[in-house]
């Protein structure tokens, strides 16, 4: 036997080790090895595992783990003649990699340590990958779906205007947009940026737009009948210029001077001139009409319309009928005093104001909101104080009040004029209901459309729950305001009319100006008409608004409530 081979197998012998696995719950079987030379791998799955070694390594008399040396993921320790290596579980999608190192007495040795990633999942917790802003500063949370801690973010471009922050402990991506100030460059439109999220195998693109100042310039609701040198007065001091130019395509086409049709400018980034319609045999007073025209050959961007107007506080109508202008995109209404704004967007290249100017367009109304009826029909839908119904800082003084502003007084003779009999335990509760009458009663008598009686009834927290006062709140938060009221107005053939089978139906127009106001007809069946706007009818969790509209002989009531209850009457 020569030399050579005689030390090699000395050198063997002596870094003999048998690894064998010692059972336990959360350890895994290593057959038994010899330790070599060459560093031995252990590979874990994407879970947090313990795999122990027995080391029996002949002529060694003692070894030790060098701390420090393998990565914090790791935990490796002696107990007796056996190596504990313990890893936590990888959230991350990438395959990870340490060593552990163990000194003997005449020297030291690396067990290389590989644990799997997970199969990376990425994806929104929603479906929002368009984010509009207001020019306000803001924040927002992205929630991703992801089994994974080491997504990245790139802002393309790296704009100064966004920050953003991850959080990998609750998979969100909070996004900060600074205000957007008018020092700031092109303060007057739209600034807009790219978020790119990605795991290493699936992306996902955020479009980012923060509205600049001007988007949608308001038009001013002048009274019907303002002249139009008033109307250019008050544009002026806006600094808002008549566009005369825009005018020639009206007739008599190509002529200057006062037509129908006037267009002044409009600082709204989408919008390219107000247009107020005029009438009269010199075209001089104004007609009651604004149309916000958009940009020659453009469309407006639906999401920010959106975006402002409920930023205005309006809310989402229902589309009337198509009309000659073409089919309405979409229908927003706004309630405050005696009238409404309603905004009804047309958003096709094939709709018109004219026929010379086709175009996408806004068509803005100032509605009353009371009774308005002219040669038997009605122009204006009652809604009246209706938006104020379950505010708790609207309670019966308020109504009086009001009522009296529109002619009304109370009607003590009445049977629903009705005291709270328990005074002492809810003082803000004078009236159980009250009445109204009309102040002239006899000039009511003679008008069509005319109000002749209003009953107001009072939340409280004793109400009945049967009867009439099962339509009320009894949450003590809304104790004193009114939770129904009904009208009672003069004339019906205005309002309804009747089906093949005898019962009541609404007018067609009068369906169209529910409508503007968010109103659709829930039914029309045995004599009930009822008018709805909100969400599902049969959720009552939802906050929703009815209108009961009911005909007699010559009258035509109207009961506004809050619930669903009455859709349960026979």
């Amino acid at each position: 036997m020569n030399k050579r081979y005689i030390t090699l197998l000395f050198l063997s012998l002596l870094s003999f080790c048998l690894f064998s696995c010692k059972k336990d719950l959360n350890e895994e079987q290593v057959d038994s090895i010899v330790v070599k030379a060459d560093a031995n791998t252990l590979t874990f799955k994407k879970e947090a595992g313990l795999k122990t070694i027995t080391i029996d390594a002949k002529g060694i008399s003692s070894w030790r783990v060098v701390e420090d040396f393998y990565a914090s993921w790791v935990k490796a320790s002696k107990a007796g003649n056996s190596l504990r290596i313990q890893v936590e579980e990888n959230k991350g999608s990438k395959e990870r990699s340490t060593k552990v190192r163990i000194a003997f007495d005449k020297g030291e040795r690396t067990i290389l340590v590989v644990q799997n990633g997970v199969i990376p999942i990425l994806a929104l917790d929603g479906t929002r990958r368009n984010l509009y802003f207001k020019k306000d500063f803001n924040t927002v949370g992205i929630k991703l779906k992801s089994n994974a801690n080491d997504w990245t973010v790139d802002v393309q471009g790296a704009p100064s205007w966004i920050a953003y922050e991850k959080d990998f402990e609750h998979q969100t991506l909070y996004i900060a947009i600074k205000e957007f100030k008018k020092t700031d460059d092109n303060f007057r439109t739209n600034r807009k940026a790219s978020v790119y999220i990605t795991s290493g195998y699936e992306h996902i693109k955020l479009n980012i737009t923060q509205t600049g100042w001007i988007q949608f310039g308001d038009p001013i609701f002048f009274p019907k009948g303002t002249s139009r040198a008033k109307v250019l007065e008050e544009e002026k001091k806006l600094r808002h210029e008549r566009d005369e130019s825009y005018e020639m395509r009206f007739y008599p086409k190509g002529e200057a001077g006062d037509k129908e049709f006037m267009g002044v400018s409009n600082d709204g980034e989408q919008v390219g001139q107000t247009v107020y319609v005029f009438e009269g045999d010199k075209y001089d007073k104004f007609n009651g009409q604004i149309y916000l025209r958009a940009n020659k050959g453009e469309l407006f961007d639906i999401a920010i319309f959106k975006e402002a107007m409920a930023y205005k506080g309006f809310k989402l109508g229902l589309n009337p009928d198509p009309s000659y202008k073409g089919v309405p995109t979409l229908t927003y209404h706004k309630e405050g005093g005696d009238f409404t704004y309603i905004y009804v967007l047309y958003n096709n290249k094939e709709s018109y104001i004219h026929s010379w100017d086709k175009g996408a367009f806004i068509e803005c109304q100032l509605a009353s909101n009371n009774m308005e009826v002219e040669n038997d029909k009605m122009i204006s839908f009652p809604v009246r104080n209706f938006s104020r119904m379950d505010d708790p800082t609207y309670q019966w003084e308020e109504v009086v009040a009001y009522e009296k502003d529109h002619g009304m007084v109370i009607d003590y003779d009445s049977e629903f004029t009705v005291l709270n009999t328990k005074v002492d335990d809810y003082p803000e509760v004078k009236y159980v209901s009250l009445a109204f009458k009309p102040a002239d009663e006899k000039v009511a008598a003679e008008k069509p459309g005319a109000l002749l009686n209003v009953v107001y009834t009072f939340n409280y927290p004793e109400a009945d729950e049967s009867g009439e006062s099962r339509f009320l709140s009894r949450d003590p938060e809304l104790s004193g305001s009114f939770g129904r009221r009904y009208d009672l107005y003069n004339g019906r053939s205005y309002s309804l009319g009747y089906n093949g089978a005898g019962y009541d139906v609404l007018r067609k127009d009068v369906r169209v100006l529910a409508s503007s106001r968010g109103f659709q007809v829930l039914r029309q069946e045995f004599g009930w008409c009822t008018l709805w706007r909100g969400e599902d009818p049969s959720d009552v969790t939802i906050d929703k608004e009815f209108i009961d509209v009911t005909g007699y002989s010559t009258k035509t009531g109207f009961d506004y409530y809050r619930t669903k209850i009455s859709l349960d009457r026979d």
